[in-house]
């Protein structure tokens, strides 16, 4: 099961959405019957959609476009005779911070004013730029799984080196400028939670070694505590 990630996706697309995380792709998620059992919990939602990939690369431009074909992606979702009037996006790592820019555009879109937008972020670097908008704010569901000693938002992950970055516009403008951006990765303290949201500790946090960073696999460590929400 752990690793046929695909098993539980049903072809035709439904309305929970997993978002892989930068330096990754869809075969991390090893546990989606774990995901779906989190966003039943929290949301009421137990339908499993179409994975979205992305490029993963590690600085903002690159998070901008997989916010934005993301949207197309969640389009998509909503097409299915089986769409029962719910998106749920639940990002690992960056993917959290892909689907928060995302949901930021959507709740300006007329076409997803009557859906029910949640949001599962697990082990997401929390930035200032990556914070859901007032109106978002207002509108989305959402519940954050973070390790404390995770070693990934505090000792790497950052993108030292110049990079070009880019939006397609594709009709959404995203108040991204083109240009350069220098250290657009997370380093920063580990723990840092979403003032917004409902923020779940982990209940064995990881540290350096080990199987670290790896909370949406490691649903155990935390699922309970989405029972009663």
């Amino acid at each position: 099961m752990a690793n046929n990630p695909l098993k539980y996706i049903d072809p035709d697309g439904r309305d929970i959405i997993p978002v892989h995380g930068t330096w990754s792709d869809y075969t991390t998620w090893g546990n989606l019957s774990g995901i779906r059992k989190a966003s039943n919990n929290s949301f009421s939602d137990n339908q499993l959609g179409k994975l979205y990939d992305w490029s993963g690369d590690n600085f903002a431009g690159a998070r901008t476009d997989a916010a934005i074909g993301l949207i197309d992606h969640v389009r998509t979702q909503m097409k299915s005779e089986d769409f029962n009037g719910k998106i749920t996006l639940a990002g690992h790592s960056h993917g959290g911070n892909v689907s928060i820019e995302a949901l930021n555009m959507m709740v300006e879109m007329e076409e997803f004013n009557d859906i029910e937008l949640n949001l599962l972020t697990i082990n997401t670097p929390v930035r200032n730029d990556y914070q859901l908008s007032e109106k978002a704010s207002e509108r989305v569901n959402h519940v954050n799984v973070y390790d404390e000693k995770d070693p990934v938002q505090s000792k790497g992950g950052n993108s030292t080196g110049n990079k070009l970055f880019g939006a397609y516009s594709r009709g959404v403008r995203t108040g991204h400028r083109l240009g350069q951006q220098k250290g657009s990765g997370e380093l920063g303290a580990a723990g840092r939670t979403f003032d917004n949201a409902q923020n779940i500790r982990v209940d064995n946090p990881q540290g350096t070694g080990g199987d670290f960073h790896n909370s949406h696999n490691r649903t155990n460590d935390w699922i309970d505590k989405t029972e009663n929400k």
